[in-house]
């Protein structure tokens, strides 16, 4: 028996699978950013998209620094976890 709050939980992880967040961001000639992409800004990606999720929940362990594709967990539920999409381009 799935309670409902596993079931918005399962709901809000297919939501952001299915999301592609693209970050365009100032690129230095080493490909490096200048600055970087921190789980503030995954977090107000996701508000964007009507998803109100806590930051704490997205586990990136160190913010971006390159161009690139990248997966972040993010931590919904002890037994959801789901895998936002996060290309970073030059701006």
């Amino acid at each position: 028996q799935m309670t409902k709050v596993k079931k918005d939980v399962l709901k809000m992880a297919e939501e952001i699978n299915a999301l592609s967040c693209t970050l365009s961001r100032a690129v230095g000639e080493s490909g490096k950013l200048f600055g970087s992409v921190t789980s503030m800004d995954l977090e107000a990606y996701l508000k964007n998209n009507g998803l109100e999720i806590d930051r704490k929940k997205i586990l990136l362990d160190e913010p971006i620094k390159s161009v690139g594709m990248f997966t972040v967990p993010i931590k919904l539920h002890p037994e959801v976890i789901a895998q936002l999409k996060v290309w970073v381009v030059q701006e």
